[in-house]
């Protein structure tokens, strides 16, 4: 998962990482993932999902206390969003919900990979169909010990 130094900044020097990432939203995009977090999302991306508490635009949340270096989601939300185009999610991003995906060095983003298995980000089935509901049950941020 890449960083973006808005985020890093404010682990850096303002609070800690669920202060960051509590009110985020996660979309889910086909095709090339920009090379950084800071890039505004490519021509021939398309964002399929977003994924919010309960489908209904809310930011989700993370546990109280970190476990071992894992910020893992609340586990009383359910993590959701309806599938806007049938295509292969490729990469995701967290962000704000009101976030332009535009070119941004102060936004705070995480951004990774989606795959069934090895991705940043694992899903049973990354071919999305439209107007399915798409459940992220489990997510974590892990802080690297060393």
């Amino acid at each position: 998962m890449q960083l973006s130094d808005g985020l890093r900044n404010h682990l850096v020097a303002t609070g800690s990482l669920k202060a960051a990432v509590d009110g985020a939203v996660i979309r889910l995009y086909s095709g090339t993932a920009p090379a950084t977090p800071h890039d505004a999302v490519p021509a021939g991306s398309t964002m399929l999902c977003e994924v919010s508490v309960g489908g209904a635009g809310t930011g989700v949340t993370f546990e109280q206390g970190p476990n071992a270096g894992l910020l893992l989601k609340a586990p009383g939300e359910s993590w959701e969003g309806t599938v806007n185009a049938a295509d292969t999610a490729t990469w995701f991003r967290l962000v704000y919900p009101a976030d332009a995906d535009d070119s941004s060095t102060s936004a705070v983003r995480i951004q990774g990979t989606v795959q069934a298995a090895g991705g940043d980000m694992q899903i049973t089935n990354p071919n999305l169909s439209a107007g399915a509901t798409q459940i992220i049950d489990y997510f974590s941020i892990v802080m690297p010990a060393a």
